[in-house]
């Protein structure tokens, strides 16, 4: 049965070339990838003219990747309460 909705953007190979670009390190001088840049990027390796933050959000969320976000730990200090 077909889903409903529009036909993907990207095929199976552009989407796994999508998401090792997110994996990988980001261009020189950038701590990490935004979309703006991995929209350049894999505009380069398509044959797509361009592609909508949106379409590459969705497909990095189905695969559990936020490479704008950086994890960042707070470990509170210890009180003692006597």
């Amino acid at each position: 049965m077909p889903r409903s909705g529009g036909e993907r953007k990207l095929t199976g190979k552009q989407e796994a070339s999508l998401v090792a670009t997110a994996c990988a390190k980001p261009p020189a001088g950038r701590a990490r990838w935004t979309l703006g840049l991995l929209a350049d990027a894999v505009v380069k390796l398509t044959d797509h003219d361009s592609l909508s933050h949106e379409t590459e959000r969705r497909r990095l969320a189905e695969n559990g990747l936020k490479p704008w976000r950086r994890d960042m730990w707070c470990i509170p200090e210890v009180v003692n309460l006597r």
